[in-house]
């Protein structure tokens, strides 16, 4: 990590009173994480926060130190922010303002300063100071640094979100993202007090019945190309109605990549609007990150998603075919 902006972090942080937070849409384990362990620091340091995060964080996060906090801040009407009035807005685990889940845009930024911290490879570096490292296994992590200069790293509860992230981010430490400084920032966050088993549990045991069951509908709809390179699933409004489960689907499209032939896998999951949100995943031939990225999205080499509109069978084969055109690429760089 750069130290200077590190230091120019610390200083944004230190100096400020006021600040929003905000994260990408659909967020995950690693914005969660991110969000709520800024929140906190930002807290016990005796600042003003503005949660401006307009999606809520799902409520496989519900046991999350400071998950309760995250909907009662101004964002729009009467109470919209107006243009500059934060010291400092921090974006966290998003590569561009245009992906973040808020009522604003890039011209009515309602800080003075934008600090971006953030893990993405092809993050575009919008901020007035930016915390960027597309090396680091998570935006957790690059938090962490600052948790710790703020004298805050032997926090349990701030510790307890990071470690969250980490986890969600790199597959419980089983991810190609996991580095040595994963593993060094692990341990650094257990000895800060972080029970692993209560998260763990949380994470991977905390199903209700209709979620394990929508779960079974979505596992049974799986599909594959002719060479079983490519596999997909989908959840339909039907299948969640049937089994009365509105909740996320966050981490489903993992099960897919359990089938030994499977290179990329896919989730298509109905969001009310005609339209689906894609999960993907990839083995490392192809970069899912840029189909993503072709279809409206963003992410990671190996993780990603977009949105589709209309026709699902379209879409499907529309990214069908965007994957295995870079699949054959991969085959001839090889």
């Amino acid at each position: 990590m750069n130290e200077s902006a590190l230091s120019r972090a610390v200083s944004l942080i230190s100096e400020g009173a006021k600040f929003g937070l905000v994260s990408h849409v659909d967020p995950d384990g690693d914005s969660a994480g991110s969000m709520l362990a800024a929140m906190l620091m930002l807290h016990r340091t005796g600042k003003e926060v503005f949660w401006l995060q307009n999606q809520p964080i799902p409520d496989l996060y519900n046991f999350l130190p400071g998950y309760s906090h995250t909907d009662a801040q101004p964002r729009t009407g009467e109470n919209r922010l107006d243009l500059g009035e934060l010291d400092c807005l921090i974006v966290l685990d998003s590569p561009n303002i245009s992906r973040v889940a808020w009522d604003y845009d890039s011209n009515d930024v309602p800080a003075k300063a934008v600090l971006n911290i953030d893990h993405h490879k092809d993050n575009e570096l919008f901020g007035d100071v930016n915390i960027v490292d597309g090396a680091a296994s998570s935006t957790t992590e690059l938090l962490y640094s600052i948790v710790e200069s703020l004298e805050l790293g032997n926090d349990t509860d701030i510790a307890t979100n990071i470690y969250t992230g980490l986890s969600t981010d790199t597959g419980s430490f089983s991810f190609s993202n996991t580095t040595p400084r994963s593993y060094r920032t692990a341990a650094r966050l257990v000895e800060a007090g972080v029970d692993v088993a209560f998260i763990t549990r949380h994470l991977q045991c905390d199903f209700t019945l209709p979620r394990l069951a929508f779960l079974g509908r979505i596992l049974s709809s799986v599909q594959s190309n002719d060479d079983g390179s490519i596999v997909w699933m989908v959840g339909t409004d039907d299948m969640r109605r049937d089994v009365d489960f509105w909740g996320s689907t966050e981490q489903f499209a993992n099960y897919a990549m359990r089938i030994r032939a499977a290179k990329v896998a896919m989730l298509f999951v109905q969001n009310g609007d005609g339209g689906h949100k894609v999960s993907l995943r990839s083995r490392g031939q192809v970069d899912v990150g840029l189909v993503a990225k072709a279809f409206g999205g963003g992410g990671h080499k190996r993780a990603a998603g977009c949105r589709i509109q209309g026709d699902l069978s379209s879409g499907i084969a529309d990214l069908v075919r965007e994957i295995e055109i870079g699949l054959k690429q991969g085959l001839a760089q090889a």
